[in-house]
C-alpha cells in the first residue's frame, strides 16, 4: 500500500486552513505545513490536527515548495501539493487512493481545478477545467523556479477523475490586488530574462498549462503593450464564453485577464522608459 503526503503552503491562512485540514484529516497519511511565519491563527488551528509543522522565510511558491522537499523528512512515497485554499471531497480522495496504488508506472498525475469567485463556480473563460501536475512519486519532480511555476515530473504521467476545489475565503479585491501586485513584478522580470522563455516539458500530456505557455511566449509577450491586455480580455470573457458566468465571471475576468496584464504592462513600459530595476 503506497502512503501518501500532503504538503500546504501557508502564510496567515486562519480563514482558509480549518476547511482545507478538514478534507484531508482522514486521507492523507503525512500533512506537512510549511508556514511562513504567520502572524495570525494558522499555527493554533494547524496545532489541532495531526501535522508536521515547519517555518521558513518565503521567496515564491516554487522555491518554497522545492525547499520543503529537500529539507524536510518525507516518509510517505507519494507526494502531492495542496493549497491552503483547496479543499478534497471523499470521491476525489478514492480516486488519488486508487490510482497511486495501481501498477502502472506512472510517476505522477494531474487533476482538474474547480475555482470558485465571489461564491460562483467559473465554468467559462477557459479557466474550467484547468488541469493542474499536483501528485507525484517522492523523488520524481520538482517547480520551476518561476513567478507562474508549474510542477515538472520525470516520466510518465496520467490524470485523475474528480475536481479540486480552490475556494480562497480571503480573495476579496483588497486581498486579490495586493497579492498580484507582488505577482506582477515577478512576471515582469521574466519577460526581460531570456532563460524564463521557455515551454513547460514535464511529459506528453498537452495541457492547457503547456498551450497557455506556448502562446504567451510566441504570440501574447510579442504583441504591443496595453493592447495585448484588451485583446485578451475580450478572447476570454467575449470568444471563451466567460459573460455566461454572470456579475462573478466579468469581475473575474476583468481583473485576472486585463486589469493584472494591464499592470504587468506598466511596469515593464516604465522599465523600458526609464531602464530601472522591478
Amino acid at each position: 500500500m503506497n502512503n501518501l503526503c500532503i504538503i500546504i503552503l501557508t502564510f496567515n491562512e486562519e480563514i482558509n486552513i480549518k476547511k482545507c485540514l478538514e478534507s484531508i484529516k482522514d486521507f492523507a497519511n503525512e500533512i506537512i505545513i510549511i508556514d511562513s511565519f504567520s502572524t495570525d491563527k494558522t499555527k493554533s488551528i494547524c496545532d489541532g490536527y495531526k501535522v508536521k509543522f515547519v517555518q521558513h522565510k518565503f521567496e515564491n511558491q516554487s522555491k518554497q515548495f522545492n525547499w520543503a522537499l529537500s529539507n524536510v523528512n518525507i516518509n510517505s512515497n507519494w507526494i502531492m501539493r495542496l493549497d491552503a485554499d483547496e479543499e478534497i471531497d471523499k470521491n476525489l480522495a478514492e480516486e488519488i487512493k486508487k490510482n497511486i496504488n495501481k501498477e502502472n508506472g506512472n510517476n505522477g498525475f494531474y487533476i482538474k481545478r474547480k475555482l470558485i469567485w465571489c461564491g460562483k463556480w467559473i465554468k467559462h473563460g477557459g479557466i474550467y477545467p484547468l488541469v493542474l501536475a499536483r501528485i507525484f512519486k517522492k523523488g520524481k519532480a520538482f517547480y520551476e523556479e518561476r513567478t507562474e511555476e508549474h510542477l515538472i515530473i520525470e516520466g510518465k504521467t496520467d490524470k485523475i477523475k474528480g475536481d479540486l476545489i480552490e475556494n480562497n475565503l480571503k480573495n476579496k479585491i483588497e486581498f486579490f490586488t495586493i497579492k498580484h501586485l507582488e505577482t506582477a513584478k515577478g512576471e515582469a522580470r521574466e519577460i526581460f530574462d531570456k532563460s524564463f522563455n521557455k515551454n513547460i516539458s514535464s511529459d506528453q500530456i498537452l495541457d492547457n498549462n503547456k498551450i497557455r505557455r506556448f502562446f504567451k511566449i510566441n504570440f501574447y509577450n510579442k504583441m504591443p503593450l496595453f493592447l495585448r491586455a484588451l485583446l485578451y480580455f475580450i478572447y476570454r470573457y467575449i470568444f471563451r464564453l466567460g459573460f455566461l458566468d454572470g456579475k462573478e465571471g466579468f469581475t473575474f475576468h476583468f481583473f485576472q485577464a486585463f486589469w493584472y496584464r494591464m499592470f504587468i504592462d506598466m511596469l515593464v513600459d516604465e522599465k523600458k522608459r526609464n531602464n530601472e530595476k522591478i
